[in-house]
């Protein structure tokens, strides 16, 4: 498992060392696959639990590598132009996961390291704001073990858009104030702000990984 907790390092797992030793007893490594399965295996940031809430090839999510992932993926394609949020994307070697938007959240040890929100250059061809860096994916594909069908019943003109903090659901709130205040998104004193469900999703899950703190 890809997924090391910060109590239960492996230690015959020698490339994880350096990393791990150096977040002992304060958090948790992926690497780009480790992110996709932990998620999908239950994973939910608790530092006292192993593997922080994640059980081990578990809800009929099996131990894959990224190629093996992107090979199991429903409708696969090179063609980016229809692509929703939750799908994975692919490159030799590397694997990711598409939020909406035009950006993707992968672990990578590119620009600033560790979990982080990149732009998908297939789908914008400039670099978003907020995002560390830009990449082009070779194909993206349906994760099995995920249901889109809200996706795929929703046109992008109908996506959800709050216009101010109070409108904000509760459950995304304290994540996009936590990137209002930290200058990534604009919110004035009236708490006026312009913020699609996508990016609210987006910001809640990197919260819940630490990355907003």
């Amino acid at each position: 498992m890809a997924v090391l907790p910060q109590s239960d390092i492996d230690l015959s797992n020698r490339q994880w060392l350096a990393q791990a030793n150096a977040i002992k007893d304060e958090g948790f490594i992926f690497d780009c696959v480790g992110l996709v399965k932990g998620i999908l295996w239950g994973w939910n940031g608790d530092i006292s639990r192993t593997y922080g809430g994640a059980g081990y090839a578990c809800n009929s999510v099996p131990d894959y590598d990224a190629k093996k992932m992107i090979d199991v993926c429903r409708e696969v394609s090179t063609d980016f132009s229809g692509i929703v949020p939750a799908e994975a994307v692919w490159m030799d070697g590397h694997i990711g996961v598409y939020v909406g938007g035009g950006v993707v959240v992968e672990a990578t040890p590119k620009w600033m390291g560790g979990v982080q929100r990149s732009t998908c250059a297939n789908v914008s061809p400039k670099q978003l704001p907020g995002t560390a860096g830009n990449r082009r994916w070779t194909k993206h594909g349906k994760l099995p073990w995920v249901d889109y069908s809200a996706q795929e019943n929703k046109k992008e003109d109908e996506m959800n858009y709050y216009k101010t903090i109070n409108d904000v659901p509760s459950y995304y709130k304290a994540a996009v104030q936590k990137a209002v205040d930290k200058g990534a998104l604009a919110g004035g004193s009236d708490g006026a702000l312009n913020v699609s469900e996508d990016l609210c999703r987006t910001l809640t899950v990197l919260d819940r990984l630490g990355v907003l703190d």
